[in-house]
C-alpha cells in the first residue's frame, strides 16, 4: 500500500510541478500533453520493472514515486532560487524535441539506405568510388 501511495504522490507532485512551471505562460493543451507524458513515464515505469522481475514490482513503483517527487520538488525549488530557470524550463521542451527530431531523422535515413551513419559522414565527400563502393 506504501509503495502504491509514493507512486500515486509522485505522479500528483509531478503535475502540480508542470502545472506551476507552464501552467502561466503556455496554453492549456501543451500543459496537459506534458502532463500526459508524465503518465506515459510513470506507467511505462512500472511496466518495465514488471518486464523484468514481477517480484521487483513495488520497490519498483516507491522508487518511481521517489524519483519524480524529488524532480518535481527540485525544479519548484529551482524556480524559486535561480532567476533564470523560467528561460532554461522555456528553452527546456522545444530544444530536447528539435533535437529528438533532428537524431530521429538522420537514424531514419540511414536506416532508409542501410549505411552506418557514422561511415556515411565520413566518405560521402570524398571523389575515390572504391571506398565509396567498399561500404
Amino acid at each position: 500500500m506504501t509503495a502504491l501511495l509514493l507512486w500515486l504522490t509522485g505522479v500528483y507532485m509531478g503535475f502540480t510541478s508542470i502545472q506551476t512551471i507552464y501552467g502561466p505562460f503556455s496554453p492549456a493543451i501543451p500543459v496537459i500533453a506534458l502532463q500526459f507524458t508524465l503518465i506515459l513515464i510513470s506507467v511505462g515505469w512500472v511496466i518495465i520493472v514488471l518486464g523484468k522481475n514481477a517480484s521487483f514490482v513495488w520497490g519498483g513503483m516507491a522508487a518511481g514515486g521517489l524519483i519524480v517527487s524529488g524532480a518535481s520538488t527540485g525544479s519548484i525549488w529551482l524556480l524559486t532560487h535561480w532567476p533564470y530557470a523560467i528561460l532554461f524550463f522555456r528553452v527546456l521542451p522545444p530544444t530536447l524535441f528539435s533535437v529528438l527530431l533532428i537524431y530521429e531523422t538522420i537514424r531514419l535515413r540511414s536506416l532508409h539506405q542501410n549505411r552506418n551513419p557514422l561511415l556515411v559522414a565520413n566518405t560521402d565527400f570524398t571523389n575515390d568510388p572504391e571506398e565509396i563502393t567498399a561500404q
